[in-house]
């Protein structure tokens, strides 16, 4: 179950590019926090990394993630 979700939070950061947590939230329909705890992991599994603009943190997919998600 908990797969599923961090797979589908992955492919939207692979699809849509770079984005802050809220973005993502929005784009599914889900709560902030549970992102970014989502996030959390991917980060720990190095499927996604991030980028710091002054406050704002700015996730995108990993390589390995790029191709697994792409087609």
């Amino acid at each position: 179950f908990r797969r599923r979700h961090v797979e589908a939070d992955d492919q939207v950061i692979v699809h849509q590019g770079e984005m802050q947590v809220k973005d993502i939230a929005d784009a599914l329909g889900k709560q902030s926090s549970y992102i970014s705890n989502i996030l959390a992991e991917l980060l720990n599994y190095k499927l996604v990394s991030y980028k710091k603009e002054w406050r704002n943190r700015f996730y995108y997919a990993s390589i390995d993630a790029q191709i697994a998600y792409s087609g």
